[in-house]
């Protein structure tokens, strides 16, 4: 069995790929130049381990913090 944590990121991984998905591919697919193609992929591939981050702080932390 896995651990909470990875679970919890397994998780959050597995609901956001869909979307992060399909903007990459109307991202790469688009009439886009490739200087805002790579800038908005930082920016997603930013956005999601900040986003992973803070999901991590929020919901895991307190948990150990409860079982401690």
């Amino acid at each position: 069995m896995r651990s909470l944590p990875r679970r919890v990121l397994l998780i959050a991984v597995l609901t956001v790929a869909p979307a992060v998905a399909a903007a990459m591919l109307l991202l790469w697919r688009g009439d886009f130049s490739q200087k805002v193609q790579w800038t908005a992929t930082l920016f997603i591939a930013l956005a999601l381990l900040v986003g992973l981050g803070t999901l991590h702080d929020r919901v895991v932390r307190p948990l150990q913090t409860l079982s401690n």
